[in-house]
């Protein structure tokens, strides 16, 4: 069974910065935030405006035979290369999202995916709040892997990505503002993601819900 397993790796590019938030405008690309150097008020910017934080990556089919690929909430196959203007647009409504979010990859085949943890300004602000300097909130997001036999294996691995994109200003205790990679203020870490390792399973049948048990080691 491990012979035909799914073989495949995800490499994922340094998340994107600044982050970014939804377009007011439905199936417009979001738009990045303001500036490192700007204010970000809240609530003048209002505690319910959502924040983005974006990191994509390219799954590859490194084996010899064809995988499934399934991404959970928070994630989705690019329809596009992840630098297109329009890459991030929301699927319009009613769009079948087996369609983003399920893909079989044949041997070589690749597919760009972006993984997002979005919260309001609010959820960010009080993360901040009550969490010491470098601490990040965090989004998982979970990929399964399949060969496409009825008995075969599965292996699931899980994206985190994690981030503290407001930290408040010394000058305007009323104000928050974007972190800066340059700035050494406690806080290193605006944004990050990594993969978690593979945990491998294995059925005598997929369709009878038959997973094999796990022998002790």
């Amino acid at each position: 069974m491990d012979s035909r397993a799914p073989t495949v790796v995800l490499a994922l590019r340094e998340p994107d910065w600044p982050p970014y938030e939804p377009s007011q405008a439905y199936g417009h690309a979001p738009q990045p935030l303001v500036g490192s150097s700007g204010l970000y008020k809240i609530p003048a910017h209002g505690v319910q405006r959502r924040i983005m934080l974006v990191a994509k990556g390219e799954l590859r089919n490194i084996g010899a035979s064809p995988a499934e690929v399934i991404i959970g909430d928070g994630g989705r196959f690019l329809l596009g290369h992840p630098d297109d203007e329009d890459a991030l647009v929301a699927p319009e409504l009613g769009t079948d999202m087996s369609r983003r979010q399920r893909r079989r990859l044949n041997p070589g085949e690749s597919a760009w995916a972006v993984f997002i943890d979005e919260r309001s300004s609010g959820e960010w602000r009080e993360h901040a709040l009550a969490t010491p300097d470098g601490v990040m909130a965090g989004r998982e997001v979970t990929v399964t892997c399949t060969d496409i036999f009825d008995r075969g294996v599965t292996d699931t691995f899980t994206v985190k990505v994690c981030g503290r994109p407001l930290m408040g200003s010394g000058e305007d205790l009323g104000a928050w503002r974007l972190g800066d990679r340059h700035l050494t203020e406690g806080i290193s870490q605006l944004v990050a993601a990594e993969v978690t390792p593979i945990v491998r399973s294995y059925w005598a049948s997929r369709t009878s819900n038959r997973r094999i048990p796990e022998v002790p080691t």
